[in-house]
């Protein structure tokens, strides 16, 4: 497993902390986001990951406008959800009314890179 990148993101838990993340792949070249595995990038799995993979979505399709296209995989063996997030055509998308990017592993504002 590959450590996290421009384009690679490891999720422990679904929380809505992923969306910063969404909106940066999505300005971006796009990428990968895995669901279950720690920082030190062990597969701990979810509890349930056909109930995150529906609250991935629902969560993706309220907070993330206009909306990115993605697509959904569970891993039924280690129990991750993997989520891969397209270049977006219709850039910026926002989160909370900010749009973000990718700069090396983090996703920040487009504000604060722009303006640095």
């Amino acid at each position: 497993m590959q450590i996290e990148t421009l384009d690679t993101e490891y999720i422990e838990q679904v929380t809505d902390a992923f969306l910063k993340t969404i909106s940066a792949f999505s300005n971006g070249e796009g990428g990968m986001i895995t669901f279950g595995i720690t920082d030190d990038q062990k597969a701990v799995g979810l509890s349930n990951p056909e109930r995150a993979t529906l609250q991935i979505e629902n969560t993706i399709n309220d907070s993330i406008q206009p909306l990115p296209q993605y697509r959904i995989h569970i891993d039924t063996e280690n129990k991750t959800v993997s989520l891969q997030i397209s270049d977006g055509p219709f850039k910026p998308y926002y989160w909370r009314n900010k749009a973000y990017i990718r700069h090396n592993s983090s996703s920040v504002e487009m504000d604060m890179i722009l303006n640095s």
